[in-house]
């Protein structure tokens, strides 16, 4: 599998699993020199609208998916910005 295949596959079952699903970004970067996409979007949880974001890249055969919750409330750059900073951890 590549990582377009990766990315696919959880935006599938993003969309399968959480109610009302909506992709707001599907982004490719490169992250210290590791190719990945971050996937940005919200759904419905127990009547509370939710902010999400992943990292899916691939590191010697495995596929890693790092994952950062917070509801729609709470979603600022204050949020963002530390969900991105950790990504660029890898």
């Amino acid at each position: 599998y590549n990582l377009g295949d990766y990315v696919e596959a959880s935006i599938e079952g993003l969309r399968t699993y959480l109610t009302d699903y909506e992709l707001l970004d599907n982004e490719s970067v490169t992250i210290n020199g590791v190719e990945a996409n971050i996937l940005s979007g919200k759904y419905i949880q127990s009547g509370v609208q939710i902010r999400n974001m992943q990292l899916i890249y691939l590191k010697n055969d495995n596929a890693f998916i790092v994952t950062g919750t917070v509801t729609e409330s709470e979603w600022t750059t204050e949020y963002e910005n530390p969900f991105m900073n950790s990504f660029n951890t890898l």
